[in-house]
């Protein structure tokens, strides 16, 4: 991406109302959010409530089973995350948020990364919601 991320599209507020984070509990004025999920105080936070416990560790989409039985949704998830993790989106940075965002809100993607497009996007073509 030839510019850095705006993240105001994903700002929220409640009018000075105290919140919490979502993922560490922490207390904040204002955070990230995603639609569909309450808000967070960092980029760390959101992707730890995106891709945490319950979740695929790549692609966001709710994994079934015991905790540490499964941490991705299909061995496509899988081998993605482990090619991602030997060059590619580092977890905590925003690139596997904008990769999420790609697939599941593009046009807040687009708002984000000022009209680019994703160049991988988690699933290609995917109508998930969330």
């Amino acid at each position: 991406m030839s510019q850095s991320p705006n993240w105001a599209a994903l700002r929220f507020s409640e009018n000075g109302k105290r919140l919490h984070c979502e993922s560490c509990g922490l207390p904040m004025k204002e955070g990230l959010r995603v639609p569909g999920h309450r808000p967070c105080c960092s980029i760390v936070c959101l992707e730890c409530l995106l891709f945490g416990f319950g979740n695929c560790r790549w692609c966001g989409a709710q994994v079934e089973g015991k905790r540490g039985d499964t941490r991705h949704c299909s061995p496509e998830c899988q081998k993605k995350d482990a090619a991602a993790r030997k060059t590619g989106p580092s977890f905590g940075n925003g690139d596997r948020l904008l990769l999420y965002l790609a697939a599941h809100f593009p046009a807040i993607h687009m708002q984000i990364t000022g009209g680019e497009h994703g160049t991988d996007s988690v699933h290609a073509g995917a109508n998930r919601t969330v």
